[in-house]
């Protein structure tokens, strides 16, 4: 609970009661973010809650942008990214790991494949043959993150006065300017 906040970085377990305004602000809340009170603005910055944001007025006149996000779960957000940078990780790796398996197998061809060479040919071949597991698995797990945050259904913005130009609301992945 705070009267004003400005410029701060705001992370909750639960809920985020701003007694005041919000401006410039980066402000994230597990349940809910509430700005209510005189005069109840959230102007610049961005705001994300599961469940609801409620203020006055998101935004003002001179169209400063304001970003509010609700059916947002920043750890599933942050496990998402990861996910995909993972596999897009083990595609490049995978690429790489053939291309280096040929000229070991040439030199294995020719009889020139030292003793070293020879066991980083052989833990190529394994790697190889469960990059279609990892793979698996993590197309899996991305699957069930986004399931995730698609059954945040409930979630909602609630504006009791204006949203202003500049004020882009965010429900889950769709957003409306």
């Amino acid at each position: 609970t705070a009267k004003y906040v400005e410029n701060q970085k705001i992370r909750a377990g639960g809920s985020v009661m701003i007694g005041g305004e919000a401006l410039n602000a980066d402000i994230y809340a597990d349940d809910a973010v509430y700005v209510q009170g005189k005069p109840g603005s959230i102007i610049g910055g961005s705001v994300a809650a599961k469940n609801l944001v409620r203020a006055v007025q998101i935004g003002n006149e001179a169209s400063v942008p304001t970003h509010i996000h609700v059916a947002y779960d920043m750890k599933t957000v942050d496990r998402l990214r990861e996910v995909g940078h993972e596999l897009e990780r083990l595609h490049a790796d995978e690429k790489r790991i053939k291309d280096a398996m040929v000229f070991l197998y040439k030199l294995e061809m020719n009889g020139k494949l030292p003793a070293d060479k020879k066991e980083a040919l052989d833990q190529f071949k394994v790697f190889i043959k469960d990059m279609p597991n990892l793979i698996g698995e993590l197309k899996q797990e991305q699957e069930q993150l986004r399931a995730k945050l698609q059954l945040m259904t409930e979630a909602r913005i609630v504006v009791e006065g204006k949203a202003y130009a500049g004020s882009v609301l965010h429900f889950g992945g769709i957003y409306k300017e």
